[in-house]
């Protein structure tokens, strides 16, 4: 979540570094969802997934327009949380993120009385 409100900030210039920096709006026609989607480059090396500028991409992307053309940050923050609310699987990525991807243990791992 603290990436995608990172990301919101270059977008909307709240932010000292230039958007170009790190992103490239996307050059394709399709538009579903919001005009602000950002371009995904191809890499073979598994090192580059992981670097702020490519693990966002996906998340950004699917946002909704609403959310995306918030008129401030807080507003923007808001939306988000009522997203994350609503479908919290979006903001989830277990095959990435989780070495027990997949299997019952990674489940309330940890956590006393569950």
């Amino acid at each position: 979540m603290a990436d995608l409100i990172e990301v919101f900030k270059f977008m909307r210039g709240f932010s000292s570094i230039p958007v170009d920096t790190f992103f490239e709006l996307s050059k394709d026609g399709r538009t579903r969802g919001h005009t602000l989607k950002l371009a995904k480059h191809r890499s073979d090396k598994d090192l580059r997934h992981h670097f702020f500028s490519e693990r966002v991409v996906n998340g950004w992307n699917q946002l909704d327009k609403v959310t995306v053309e918030a008129s401030s940050l807080n507003i923007f923050k808001n939306r988000l949380a009522k997203l994350r609310f609503k479908k919290m699987d979006f903001f989830m990525d277990f095959s990435l993120h989780s070495p027990l991807a997949g299997s019952s243990a990674s489940l309330g791992a940890g956590t006393p009385g569950i």
